[in-house]
């Protein structure tokens, strides 16, 4: 494949450069066959969970699956009110976006031409089948009189301020004939912004640009001098805005507006193409208008950009930050970001791949998806340097989770993940749906298919208790003056909300031995296998007086020692597991299910006292507190900041997501710790290890 480099400037000269000449990682991108049978895709949406909804130009949305899959009967079917064609027509069921609050208010919003060619922007909402829109619920926001057939524009999405972004091409025709793009009478070849959560059918945003300026000046506009914006999207990270803004004869371009920005750009169509001379009459030079962050000519077989996406997921690092669109007919996808500077840096990121590509869609943990309406299918986008490992997950008879085989894992729940659930297998402790990244080669990673993992409902007496509190404090304090044994506290919910009365809670304990640690150092040395497990059942019902409920719960898990029964006690510089599970009307109610797990590391006592001794005097302000703690990543210069109340004594390790410990130098400066390494850190999850005064702990932390 021949490869190009372009440096677009900020004053818009495009260059061509060797790839050597720049710092901007080089990826190439692989599209795997995820989907196929639609009626020409036109979009692709989420809706906050599993699911995918593709848009059918006919008028049809249909359901996919994470498993690749479609639902046998549409989302939703507006065909007999929509006015559509074959695959070179721009009309039909266009656009869709979920309202942010979608999961309670169930609303969903079209962009469609209706049967008398004109735009339509209707909201609608979901019925009492998750799976099935109302259609009875069908309301119109706006129509939009169309002078032509095509630059209907058709996407609209919700900004991160919550307003409903809708594009809307120049009216159609050629070379805009009308000066839509610069007339600011007419919604045509705009960006508009409205708020639905207002008064019916919808209100204008009181900081929108042009309110109040001009009674020839329409105020839903927030942006104009577009030809026809087919594409655009938020990035989910900081809330810039792109648009692929579809050229006339010879350019294409992606427009960029930045998060923060309070509107009013004009992009210069039809008075510029691109960064060259367009159509209009009397124009302004180009430094009155914004001018795109990219552009492409026609040659190769180019005729018309897609917007897509950055890429915020998390399987392929080294696309993170990457903002991803493709041409419709010679179908080359292209990759952009910026070089830190005012300078953007684009990637031809495939061969050429045909005829057809519509949209860009991305799912609700930031994967991304590409649409070709020719083949009628459904692509994954993925880092070409990985191959498709098919990853899965079993789920097991106790409805514990095990993931098909790689090299490290992070499961979520809900597309969040969970702390310290980095193993291969993992014991769910709350009904939901879960997902596991599998980690294979370097930079390399997959996300399994969902799996929904229902552990039961409970009598209404016990609800407190189906997730399992998860709040807990352990502690090495000396009892007497004497430091031996661990004390696991235990409350209700966070942060160490306690028990009442009326819940009269009793809960149970289990540990088990999980690694053996360096009596020096604390890491990691050893895996224990089959393990007996310590379980104290019933031991914390009552207060000391054997009538009142407990408000938390304590288990003190004594160290070892000679002369003494050690069936219950902890062995030293051993990293042990544990979960919590408790019920209520003094244990005889329905029982929650285990906790997650948990860890504690014992200390480098001496077994046969069960005492661990350290050298002078207890000072309280040595209690590790890192719950204060701010950390700040810089990956390009291998450097983390630790700032907040740290202890003087102590030790800091780092590790990626593999288990790899990282060279790193530690210098502590006031109220801070730098741990510095070498080189450069890939996106991903990383965890530090730190001890003081013997106890341990880790944080794991995210790098973009």
């Amino acid at each position: 494949m021949t490869r190009h480099t372009h440096i677009f400037l900020s004053l818009c000269t495009l260059i061509f450069l060797g790839i050597e000449a720049h710092t901007q990682t080089d990826v190439d991108i692989n599209l795997i066959p995820f989907a196929g049978g639609f009626d020409k895709p036109v979009d692709i949406v989420h809706a906050g969970d599993e699911r995918l909804f593709v848009v059918e130009k006919g008028g049809t949305i249909q359901i996919l699956r994470p498993d690749g899959t479609v639902d046998p009967t549409p989302f939703l079917d507006i065909t007999s009110i929509v006015i559509s064609g074959g695959s070179n027509s721009e009309r039909g069921l266009l656009g869709l976006a979920f309202h942010p609050a979608y999961d309670t208010n169930g609303y969903l919003y079209l962009n469609y031409i209706g049967l008398d060619s004109d735009t339509r922007i209707a909201r609608m909402q979901v019925s009492s089948d998750p799976d099935s829109v109302d259609t009875a619920s069908l309301v119109e926001l706006m129509e939009i009189d169309q002078p032509f057939n095509n630059h209907n524009g058709g996407c609209l999405r919700f900004g991160p301020d919550g307003y409903l972004y809708i594009g809307m091409g120049d009216g159609g025709s050629s070379e805009d004939p009308l000066d839509y793009g610069q007339d600011m009478s007419s919604l045509l070849g705009k960006m508009l912004r409205i708020r639905v959560d207002g008064n019916f059918p919808y209100e204008v945003p009181s900081d929108n640009p042009f309110v109040g300026t001009s009674s020839d000046t329409l105020p839903e506009i927030w942006a104009s001098g577009l030809r026809n914006p087919w594409r655009f999207s938020f990035d989910r990270s900081n809330g810039d805005l792109y648009l692929g803004d579809v050229g006339q004869y010879t350019w294409e371009e992606i427009d960029h507006q930045p998060a923060g920005s309070q509107g009013g750009e004009n992009y210069g169509w039809r008075c510029y193409e691109g960064n060259h001379a367009g159509y209009g009459v009397d124009c302004p030079p180009m430094s009155a208008f914004v001018p795109p962050i990219a552009e492409y000519s026609h040659d190769d077989g180019h005729c018309s950009v897609t917007g897509g996406y950055v890429y915020r997921g998390s399987a392929y690092p080294e696309l993170f930050g990457k903002y991803f669109y493709v041409d419709y007919c010679s179908g080359q996808f292209w990759s952009l970001e910026q070089d830190g500077g005012d300078n953007w840096v684009g990637f031809e990121v495939t061969t050429t791949l045909g005829f057809g590509w519509t949209c860009i869609g991305e799912d609700y943990l930031g994967e991304l998806y590409a649409a070709n309406q020719v083949g009628s299918m459904i692509y994954r986008i993925i880092d070409a340097d990985c191959s498709d490992n098919d990853p899965s997950i079993t789920v097991n008879a106790d409805t514990t989770l095990t993931a098909s085989a790689g090299n490290a894992y992070q499961w979520y729940l809900e597309g969040e993940a969970l702390p310290l659930a980095t193993f291969q297998d993992y014991a769910p402790v709350t009904t939901g749906l879960y997902t596991v990244l599998i980690h294979y080669e370097a930079n390399c990673s997959e996300f399994a298919e969902s799996v929904f993992v229902d552990l039961g409902t409970h009598s209404e007496d016990c609800l407190e208790f189906e997730t399992a509190p998860v709040d807990l404090n352990k502690s090495f304090d000396p009892v007497n003056g004497v430091r031996d044994r661990v004390q696991i506290k235990w409350y209700k919910s966070s942060p160490e909300v306690r028990y009442t009365d009326e819940d009269a809670a009793a809960c149970d304990i289990k540990a088990w031995a999980k690694k053996t640690l360096d009596p020096e150092t604390g890491e990691v040395t050893g895996t224990i296998s089959d393990p007996d497990t310590i379980l104290l059942v019933d031991k914390k019902k009552f207060q000391a007086d054997g009538i009142t409920p407990r408000e938390i719960f304590k288990w003190p898990l004594k160290f070892r020692a000679d002369g003494v029964n050690n069936a219950n006690r902890v062995d030293p510089n051993i990293r042990y597991q544990w979960q919590v599970r408790c019920a209520c009307e003094h244990g005889e109610g329905q029982e929650s299910p285990w906790s997650e797990v948990k860890i504690f590391n014992t200390p480098d006592f001496d077994p046969s006292t069960g005492v661990f001794s350290t050298s002078g005097p207890e000072d309280p302000s040595k209690r590790l507190d890192a719950d204060t703690w701010s950390l700040r990543p810089y990956p390009d210069e291998a450097r983390l900041v630790i700032s907040g109340d740290i202890p003087a004594e102590s030790h800091f390790s780092l590790f990626d997501l593999t288990g790899r410990r990282l060279e790193i130098e530690t210098r502590v400066a006031a109220d801070q710790v730098i741990l510095q390494g070498s080189g450069t850190w890939s996106a991903g999850v990383y965890v530090i290890r730190y001890s003081s005064n013997g106890e341990w702990e880790s944080i794991p932390f995210m790098v973009h």
